[in-house]
């Protein structure tokens, strides 16, 4: 059993060290968090394990302590409700859990999001109790940076504003990922803002993003070239997470992504309608790197039945979760673990 009082003594004092040393919770010019060190210790632990559900009911045990006990109740109802299976969404119970949550929001945003900019309150969403932040720039980053808010923000979603049917403007790409203020990002999303190769070259370029646990790069125009790129980055280690639907990286990109001994922590890769044939379903089902991937999603694809079977032997032999068919057509299958 876990020892409640130790974990939070040791995610402070992990988190003080990183301030020390420039770390997560490293001072900058633009960061001045109001809040006491030891909330912003468990906010550093609860960022570094995103999946985890112990050290957010810590911090929202810590929160009831200390006063803040509607804010405690939200970090809860929210954990309550991303662990409810699909099938449950929609029950009595889900409702009465959503009610509680969405009453929550509505009274009290505007006093937890108190030093935002009244502009920017509404690039605020709340996932498992912390922030996701919609933004349209590195400014933007700035903005937020400068509040009490930023040690809350979990996941950073870059919009393009407004969208057009053109590779995204590099120096764009090029000005956010140069600032330092990824480092405290966990989870980055550049999804369906006409990313080419170029600009997936850039972000697999940017040092910031060692902390890094999941990438979004979904709904972009993104090839081989820059498949590779993202591949033989040596900022991108610490990924769980890596979403490269709906773009176009093929056998090449697929092979790439299997060959590279730096992806080794991937735990879930999805690379649906990616214009993958046998050759690339054949290096994902055979590569030697992916000893923690646990999802693995290739639906609308071109792989064909003599490969397909293969996916399922891979699924059944590594107990993977193996995700094909029809995603638009809402006939995809899960292949037997």
């Amino acid at each position: 059993m876990i020892n409640r009082r130790n974990f939070v003594v040791s995610a402070f004092n992990l988190a003080l060290c990183k301030t020390a040393a420039g770390g997560l919770l490293a001072s900058r010019k633009t960061v001045r968090p109001s809040a006491p060190p030891e909330l912003l210790a468990m906010l550093a632990a609860a960022k570094n394990n995103p999946t985890g559900d112990l050290p957010r009911l810590l911090l929202a045990d810590w929160l009831e302590n200390h006063g803040q006990c509607e804010r405690a109740t939200f970090v809860r109802m929210q954990l309550e409700l991303a662990r409810l299976p699909r099938g449950e969404r929609g029950t009595e119970h889900y409702r009465q859990l959503d009610a509680v949550e969405t009453s929550l929001e509505l009274r009290c945003r505007d006093s937890w999001l108190a030093s935002l900019p009244d502009s920017l309150r509404h690039a605020v969403s709340f996932m498992r109790g912390l922030v996701q932040l919609t933004l349209h720039g590195a400014e933007e980053l700035e903005i937020v940076a400068s509040t009490d808010v930023w040690p809350w923000v979990q996941w950073v979603w870059v919009e393009r504003e407004p969208w057009e049917p053109t590779p995204l403007d590099l120096a764009f790409v090029r000005k956010v990922q140069a600032s330092p203020l990824l480092a405290d990002v966990r989870q980055l999303a550049w999804a369906f803002c006409h990313m080419d190769d170029n600009g997936a070259a850039v972000v697999a370029q940017s040092p910031q993003l060692t902390g890094l646990w999941q990438l979004e790069l979904n709904g972009n125009i993104i090839g081989p070239r820059g498949a590779a790129a993202l591949a033989a980055s040596p900022y991108l280690g610490g990924l769980h997470e890596l979403d490269f639907s709906c773009n176009g990286v093929g056998d090449e990109g697929a092979v790439a992504l299997a060959t590279s001994p730096l992806l080794r922590r991937l735990v879930r890769l999805c690379l649906t309608d990616n214009q993958i044939g046998d050759k690339g379903a054949a290096a994902l089902t055979a590569s030697p790197h992916f000893v923690n991937l646990a999802v693995l999603e290739v639906p609308n694809n071109e792989i064909g039945p003599n490969c397909m079977a293969a996916l399922t032997s891979f699924a059944h032999r590594r107990g993977v979760e193996v995700w094909v068919g029809d995603w638009y057509g809402d006939d995809v299958t899960k292949l037997v673990k």
